[in-house]
């Protein structure tokens, strides 16, 4: 897994997920995890399955 040492948004170290200020300016109150639940070669497929199931 991936380790984060910077904020995803603001980039301001010393944080492993958004901090404060920038959760709020992006997701309000929503609670929201900077780890995707998929990785690259799944998120690749979804292009293909889409593209058949529109055939």
């Amino acid at each position: 897994m991936i380790e984060i040492r910077n904020c995803p948004s603001s980039l301001i170290e010393g944080f492993d997920t958004y901090s404060p200020k920038a959760a709020k300016s992006l997701f309000g109150r929503i609670k929201v995890n900077p780890i995707l639940g998929f990785d690259i070669d799944e998120f690749r497929n979804v292009g293909e399955k889409v593209f058949f199931q529109k055939r």
